[in-house]
């Protein structure tokens, strides 16, 4: 059974691995005033999988757990967030949870094939399982945000993002545009703009394509806004003929066939967009 979230709240996620604490003082703090939203829980998931030798025991018997966990403290303290926090590890030791991820996710209990898996795919259910708010705001720890050079006359990402889910119970996921889309080699062709758009407010969605899964919705795991509850119940489990394909082609192509899929804000009615290359500052000015 899938439990349902309370109404309207919202968590901030981030994946990280062991040895990448860094990114908490040095990323964290700024995606989060970027984002400008008091979100209810900021959690972050330190992922294992083929990473240093380190088991999840060894990480927290080194002192490393409290660490993370008091690094994000302090973050959230000097942004003067009033968010509840949490750290959790993907529990590669724990057979019994592994086993009920395995189930909720994929639709079988068995663990055998985990390590066939591609690399992030078990990392990214998890944070998904483990979410307790109805909405779900993702960034990886290296995809720099830029801010539009006009930002007090858009509205925030996340509100709009959120406006949007709630227009259809057919879009699990809302998300950034690149700065610049033309700049980027391949971007439009992998992943072409379709012509189905819709207007919320003044804010203008629609999806990209994939070539990768033809009909399908590109959903970009970089970052996102997620309804949870309606990604679990509609798109979970994945068939097992899914389960070892790059994350992004499991999620189009179970999406394709249950009938839902994402949208992205056009980038002239967002306050933000994801930077093009490391560096390089393409769209608007930084605030």
């Amino acid at each position: 059974k899938i439990e349902s979230k309370k109404k309207n709240t919202v968590s901030f996620h981030m994946s990280l691995l062991p040895h990448s604490r860094d990114s908490i003082n040095n990323l964290l703090g700024d995606l989060l005033i970027k984002l400008d939203y008091n979100f209810d829980h900021v959690f972050l998931t330190i992922d294992f999988y083929g990473k240093d030798g380190l088991s999840v025991k060894q990480f927290r018997d080194s002192g490393s757990y409290n660490s993370f966990l008091k690094d994000l403290e302090n973050v959230l303290k000097k942004i003067k967030s009033q968010a509840s926090y949490s750290v959790d590890l993907v529990p590669y030791d724990n057979l019994n949870e592994l086993s009920k991820l395995m189930f909720e996710a994929f639709g079988t209990e068995s663990i055998e094939g985990i390590r066939k898996m591609w690399k992030n795919s078990i990392s990214y259910m998890y944070a998904i399982q483990r979410c307790k708010t109805k909405y779900l705001v993702h960034f990886d720890n290296d995809i720099p945000l830029r801010i539009a050079s006009k930002k007090d006359e858009k509205q925030n990402f996340i509100t709009q993002s959120i406006n949007i889910l709630k227009r259809s119970s057919l879009i699990v996921s809302v998300l950034p545009e690149k700065c610049v889309p033309s700049d980027t080699l391949g971007y439009d062709q992998a992943n072409p703009r379709l012509k189905d758009e819709i207007i919320v407010g003044t804010t203008r969605a629609y999806p990209r394509g994939t070539v990768a899964v033809p009909g399908a919705t590109h959903l970009s795991f970089q970052g996102f806004v997620m309804d949870v509850d309606r990604f679990r119940k509609k798109v979970w489990p994945f068939p097992s003929e899914l389960q070892f394909q790059h994350i992004e082609a499991m999620v189009e192509s179970r999406t394709l066939s249950v009938g839902v899929k994402s949208l992205f804000i056009d980038v002239s009615d967002s306050f933000i967009c994801k930077e093009v290359e490391m560096g390089k500052v393409p769209f608007g000015e930084q605030e």
